[in-house]
């Protein structure tokens, strides 16, 4: 066993609550994973970002996102980060602000701070 206890000193309710965090107002749809295995009690990564980057699915997200969201600063999240680079293409071929993902040189940071879409 490797812990006895998990220790949850705080909730993103609480820290909401004190007006640390903002409400989170988020969206999905349904997608269509048949056929994709799951491997140690999560999908196979690579089968995953193979159904999830698909031109039309990008278009969808890019739509709806601006859509929904307007231009308020939004988080995207994505299977990979081939993905996420495909994401964020989709999003400035509609003349929207986005940043490809961190890519460990440090520089998400930056990209939140600049409000880019990761």
């Amino acid at each position: 066993m490797l812990y006895d206890a998990i220790i949850q000193p705080v909730s993103v309710a609480d820290l909401t609550r004190d007006g640390r965090l903002v409400p989170v107002r988020y969206w999905s749809w349904p997608v269509d994973l048949r056929g994709v295995r799951i491997r140690q009690g999560d999908y196979d990564a690579g089968k995953l970002e193979q159904r999830l980057n698909q031109v039309r699915l990008l278009g969808d997200i890019v739509e709806h996102t601006t859509r929904l969201a307007g231009d308020r600063r939004t988080v995207v999240f994505a299977t990979s980060i081939k993905h996420a680079i495909a994401l964020a293409e989709a999003f400035r071929a509609v003349g929207k602000r986005a940043r490809r993902p961190c890519d460990g040189a440090g520089e998400n940071s930056a990209n939140v701070r600049d409000g880019g879409v990761l």
